[in-house]
């Protein structure tokens, strides 16, 4: 699908939205490109409304490419699989839960590339959902699964921005996803955090020339990171600020390898 712009607007292109369709959908091997309209809320390239228990539904090999507004968004719906998927070159977060009440989704071995940020202006007329700072995958709730993803080239990776009582929640499964080429830090948490009550594991994460950190770790606590890789990332493999119980278990650290030319970043 390539949807043609608004003759007034650039911005304004086709969406698709799976809208209080409660019926398991399937929607495979489609590419789809200047969808998503710039500053109308509910206009994405692929965008499952309100739509419950989505068990048996699956969102995969797709490409979302030269989006206006955001790429796949899970907004009030639960238990859907968004599987090998591809967005680049998308404006505002990439894989978004929107409002955090969605649980029981499986990310699985997508990946994001080309994010850039929405103004603060167009994101605050949108829920303030802060795509001013735009994540490949925006994490509002962790009640959900991210395995194998990747996030390659935005402002953020993984950005957990979980909210009021969300703060609480654990994550399912966080496990295999890697980050590199992010300007300010390929998993982030940040004010109000992420604060579980009880430890929370993320393992096997990979987060590898970064333009400013690895991991950003702010307002939070009970994170335990085991295994993976933090290496070669510009200012700070891990920042944590006003912190507790965060933990590193078996992580290879590399300040800067031989395989890092250097400023190699100058084209941020």
């Amino acid at each position: 699908f390539e949807a043609d712009s608004d003759a007034g607007d650039e911005n304004i292109g086709g969406h698709l939205m799976v809208h209080h369709t409660f019926a398991p959908q399937h929607l495979e091997g489609v590419e789809i490109r200047n969808f998503g309209q710039l500053g109308r809320l509910g206009r994405y390239p692929v965008h499952f409304h309100m739509s419950g228990d989505q068990s048996g539904s699956v969102v995969a090999k797709n490409v979302v490419r030269d989006s206006n507004q955001r790429g796949y968004v899970v907004h009030l719906t639960n238990n859907m699989m968004l599987q090998d998927n591809i967005g680049i070159d998308i404006v505002g977060h990439c894989y978004f839960l929107e409002d955090g009440d969605e649980t029981g989704n499986v990310f699985f071995r997508n990946l994001g590339a080309g994010v850039v940020v929405m103004d603060r202006d167009t994101s605050d007329a949108l829920g303030a959902k802060n795509d001013q700072g735009a994540a490949v995958f925006w994490i509002s709730n962790a009640g959900n699964s991210f395995e194998d993803n990747v996030a390659a080239g935005g402002e953020n990776g993984y950005w957990f921005d979980t909210r009021d009582d969300l703060k609480r929640t654990n994550i399912v499964l966080f496990d295999g996803n890697e980050a590199h080429s992010i300007r300010v830090a390929g998993l982030r948490t940040y004010n109000p955090g992420w604060r579980p009550l009880t430890t929370n594991t993320l393992t096997n994460y990979k987060a590898y020339r970064n333009f400013e950190m690895g991991v950003f770790i702010h307002v939070s606590q009970n994170m335990r990171f085991e295994g993976g890789l933090i290496a070669d990332n510009g200012e700070y493999g891990v920042f944590i600020s006003r912190s507790d119980n965060v933990e590193f278990d078996g992580t290879l650290f590399v300040g800067q390898s031989d395989v890092n030319p250097p400023r190699c970043r100058d084209f941020w």
